[in-house]
């Protein structure tokens, strides 16, 4: 016992671990990354995922506290329960000799329904997280706004598309317990099912009552549905787990800023020196070259062949309408953006850039907050 409170502690500890990486990745991440993806709100077709780009609030306190703590101790509940059902599968094999062929063509449709499911389950699971991301992420972005949404009578918009949201997430998570019943209920009967056909079989082959076998084959029964409701637990356990890791791994793919000071940076990037005796003249803010959101070369290029110059000191505003790209001009200039060439692009800035995205907030209040 202490042997596997130290395993699953030390498990544990590996998943805090896996929280700090998070921390880590996201602030490695352009800030359009940690937005939603832009896909439609359309209902998905079948097994289709809603969004590819997990929310990171949610990978962390979801996918990485919730389903991973404690797992070490629930795989290894769940191969105990799997050895056991083998042993105890054997022992009734041996009991019930050539009738076993009967709970053969009990046990094969069975186990081929529970992969069915299983694969069901993880479907669902993944749709589930997505429309959680999607709904999360805009009730953070509304009472974050929320002054804009009352200055603009945005209410009621704002509560039909979390409504709708949300009654897409409890259609989904209604579907994924009907899946889960089904899944339970399989493993319980099972058992049964097992014992009957193979007790039926005996008596059909051999025809005659042996008591000895009988009795041996209910208790096995008795043990078989015990460990079968455990394999059952540990089973959707790990299907959950399994959408939680490749929610993870996702996250931790999405593309990272090109320019990281201290880190990465390219070789089209002049980071200025931080200590200012070092240098021969004041430096220039300089950025020039076309411009996209990733390194796919079929990505569309979002800033064709910008050339601006800022002198120390100097005061720039970038004045067009919704749309034009001034938040773009801005997050190329912090380095968030990946060049259409590297020859042609050419970035000349500080070490450290302050930045503050446009709030809501500050155009609903006409002040800004320091």
């Amino acid at each position: 016992m202490g042997y596997e409170a130290n395993l699953s502690m030390k498990f544990d500890q590996a998943t805090a671990g896996v929280g700090v990486v998070m921390f880590r990745k996201t602030q490695r991440l352009p800030a359009a990354s940690l937005g939603p993806d832009g896909k439609s709100t359309e209902e998905p077709k079948p097994g289709e995922p809603i969004t590819r780009r997990p929310n990171a609030m949610m990978v962390v306190n979801n996918d990485v506290i919730a389903n991973f703590h404690g797992l070490a101790f629930s795989t290894a509940l769940t191969f105990n329960a799997t050895f056991t059902v083998a042993i105890l599968l054997i022992l009734m094999a041996v009991k019930l000799r050539l009738a076993t062929l009967f709970c053969l063509g009990v046990a094969v449709p069975a186990l081929t329904v529970s992969v069915v499911l299983s694969g069901a389950m993880g479907i669902n699971m993944m749709q589930l997280q997505d429309v959680m991301d999607k709904r999360i992420y805009m009730i953070r972005e509304v009472m974050k706004g929320i002054r804009i949404v009352k200055c603009y009578a945005w209410e009621q918009a704002m509560e039909d598309q979390i409504t709708k949201l949300r009654t897409r997430e409890l259609g989904i998570l209604q579907t994924y317990f009907k899946l889960c019943t089904n899944f339970v209920a399989l493993f319980n009967v099972f058992p049964r099912l097992l014992t009957c056909a193979g007790l039926w079989g005996f008596i059909r082959l051999y025809g005659r009552h042996d008591l000895a076998s009988i009795f041996a084959c209910l208790q096995i029964l008795a043990s078989l549905r015990q460990e079968s409701s455990v394999l059952s637990g540990g089973l959707q356990r790990l299907v959950t787990v399994r959408i939680s890791a490749a929610r993870i791994e996702t996250y931790l793919r999405l593309e990272e800023a090109p320019v990281l000071p201290g880190v990465s940076v390219p070789k089209w990037v002049d980071i200025w020196a931080e200590d200012s005796s070092q240098r021969k003249e004041a430096p220039v803010f300089k950025l020039s070259g076309s411009f996209r959101w990733s390194q796919d070369p079929n990505a569309p290029t979002v800033l064709h062949e910008i050339s601006m110059e800022v002198k120390p000191k100097e005061m720039v505003a970038i004045v067009g309408g919704v749309g034009c790209g001034k938040s773009t001009l801005l997050e190329a200039a912090l380095g968030e953006l990946y060049p259409a060439k590297d020859s042609k692009a050419h970035l000349s800035r500080p070490h450290v850039c302050g930045y503050c995205r446009g709030n809501p907030e500050t155009r609903a209040s006409g002040r800004v907050g320091a």
